[in-house]
């Protein structure tokens, strides 16, 4: 009756039933009730009861297959381990070579993940992920654990084939662009978040498709999408910033001025009570839209005065940016640094994809400093437009100490001095950028005094 109830889902009855039946058995056959109790509250998703029963079970008999198995479903979703961390490291060693079933090599790999064990891990996400498992709900769960071993690859080969595409539900799906996104496969982001994002969708969805659609340059959908956003968070500062990148990045470098001139001169941030121009993000939008409106400015009229240009809340801005120069630069290098110590700290040298993804991250890294150093000269360029020369060659200074070699910064430097009328110091400079397209001569030895 017990055994029925339990199929049927009636976890309490047959609880009760087990328990009155242990009482007086025998004590063999009290152990086979005791083992069915510790599954019955397995399969009713009580797991902490679970786990405590399996592995008082395992210290009676630790020869039984069935129970480490238990004791290993139980453990995947037990909300706390920790207090069964040597048992748990008994699983490991006793059933890593016997466990074969992809999906029981993913859950105590999640195990080892969540004890802080990725050597024990990744040997287990190797093997589960050779044995290719069909079912999508195995491969959906295998990729959970891969994703989180910052395995991602792996993890979106499991999601991508068609049947699990099609099993899966509008969380998954993006869960499924998070890990499309992480791995710079934009467009195929797009495609997905396109599929389950709409205009009833949660805040933190549509922002990521707004994000996505700027990253992949498709400027006016994403427009289209953020302004929606905004009527329903009017106020909101991460869509007001990616309404005014789109602007910045579409080269509508007025309308972008004057979104990121909002921000500079509205004060600290209500929520972490910074200065605008602290936060990276912030910063560069608005050196570079500034740039962009000088450039705009001299395109017809080269040698006209960008005087009527910015106003005098903006020009106070662009000396005031120097300020926060050192800031933007360290917050910058500290979060690179985050995000290696995040890749070292849960790889292994027993994860395959370790190394490829240290070079990826590294070039990512090296990207985003680049471009920082080239936000920086433009912000000497700027300096030495509104006569603030001393500033812009610290400016010029700091840049270039990131990348002597820089054609961006050194253009934008004699750009400067070409403005300021300082054409002798200007020559070595166009005629090492005209000579060196490779960068395979020596920077030219003038350099910002």
């Amino acid at each position: 009756m017990a055994d029925v109830l339990t199929w049927k889902g009636d976890y309490e009855e047959a609880l009760a039933i087990y328990k009155q039946l242990t009482e007086g058995k025998h004590l063999e056959d009290q152990n086979e009730l005791r083992d069915k109790i510790a599954d019955v509250l397995r399969y009713s998703q009580n797991y902490p009861r679970a786990l405590k029963k399996f592995g008082e079970l395992l210290h009676a008999n630790s020869e039984n297959r069935k129970l480490w198995i238990g004791f290993s479903d139980a453990a995947s979703s037990a909300p706390k381990i920790d207090d069964q961390k040597e048992l748990l490291l008994r699983l490991h060693t006793k059933m890593e070579k016997e466990f074969t079933d992809p999906q029981t090599l993913s859950r105590l790999a999640w195990i080892m993940l969540r004890l802080d064990e990725p050597a024990r891990a990744h040997p287990l996400l190797t093997r589960a992920v050779a044995a290719n498992p069909e079912h999508p709900a195995t491969r959906k769960e295998l990729a959970g654990v891969l994703a989180r071993a910052d395995r991602r690859v792996e993890a979106i080969d499991m999601l991508t084939t068609p049947k699990v595409l099609a099993s899966l539900d509008v969380t998954e799906m993006l869960n499924l662009a998070d890990l499309l996104t992480a791995e710079s496969q934009l467009e195929r982001a797009e495609a997905e978040l396109a599929k389950v994002v709409t205009e009833v969708s949660d805040r933190k969805s549509r922002i990521h498709y707004g994000s996505i659609l700027l990253w992949n340059a498709k400027y006016a959908k994403s427009k289209e999408v953020l302004q929606r956003l905004l009527k329903d968070y009017p106020h909101d500062r991460d869509i007001l910033l990616l309404l005014a990148q789109t602007h910045l990045w579409s080269q509508d470098y007025s309308t972008a001025l004057a979104r990121f001139t909002d921000f500079v001169v509205s004060g600290p941030d209500p929520m972490t009570k910074q200065n605008p121009l602290a936060t990276p993000d912030m910063w560069q939008g608005f050196i570079d839209a500034a740039s962009g409106a000088v450039g705009d400015w001299h395109r017809d009229f080269p040698r006209r005065s960008i005087g009527p240009l910015f106003t005098v809340l903006q020009r106070e801005a662009v000396v005031k940016s120097l300020d926060f120069l050192t800031t933007v630069r360290d917050k910058t290098l500290a979060s690179n640094q985050e995000e290696m110590d995040k890749l070292l700290a849960v790889g292994d040298s027993k994860d395959p994809s370790l190394e490829g993804r240290k070079r990826v991250l590294q070039a990512k890294n090296d990207k985003r400093m680049k471009t920082l150093a080239g936000s920086m000269g433009r912000l000497g360029l700027l300096l030495g437009l509104v006569g603030e020369r001393k500033c812009s060659n610290a400016s010029f200074g700091a840049a270039l100490q990131f990348d002597r070699t820089n054609r961006d910064v050194w253009l934008q430097y004699v750009q400067t001095l070409t403005a300021l009328g300082e054409d002798l110091r200007a020559k070595p400079v166009y005629d090492w950028l005209l000579s060196n397209p490779e960068k395979k001569l020596p920077p030219p030895s003038e350099s910002p005094k």
